[in-house]
Order: structure tokens, then sequence, then C-alpha cells
């Protein structure tokens, strides 16, 4: 069983909530993400891709094959973009 972290923005085409690393590959290719936080999120990248079995894709596979785990601060964050 995988873990999955997911985040409250909509995948286009699934309508699938996205999940934290999709999320952050769509902030890096915006240039939304500083410096020390492009530099933190290739150190978790190369964390999880060294230790950690990478979880099918959620468009080849059913959804109980994934646990999605949703954290919710009751209300958002505001990062200034």
């Amino acid at each position: 069983m995988f873990l999955r972290f997911a985040v409250h923005d909509r995948d286009e085409d699934s309508g699938r909530e996205k999940g934290v690393f999709t999320a952050l590959y769509g902030l890096a290719d915006q240039h939304s993400l500083s410096d020390y936080e492009m530099s933190w999120f290739v150190e978790q990248e190369v964390w999880f891709t060294k230790h950690l079995k990478r979880p099918p894709d959620l468009k080849d596979h059913p959804l109980d094959s994934v646990s999605t785990v949703r954290i919710s601060l009751g209300c958002p964050i505001d990062y200034g973009m």
C-alpha cells in the first residue's frame, strides 16, 4: 500500500486532487519557488527517489491501491504569491 499526500488543487484532466509532488513540480515549472524552496524540494525528491518505491500512476490504477492523506489546516496558507 502507498500513502499519497494531496493538496486541494485538482488535476485538470482527472479531476482528482493533485499529489504534493505534482503540485510542487507545477510550482517549479512556473518558477514560483524561491531558491531555498527549490533547493529543499530537490533534496526531498532525491531522498524519496532513493529510499521509496514509486507508487503507480493514479490514471493507470484504481484509487483503492493508493491511500490518500489530506491534511487540512482549517484555513489556506498565504504564501504571498
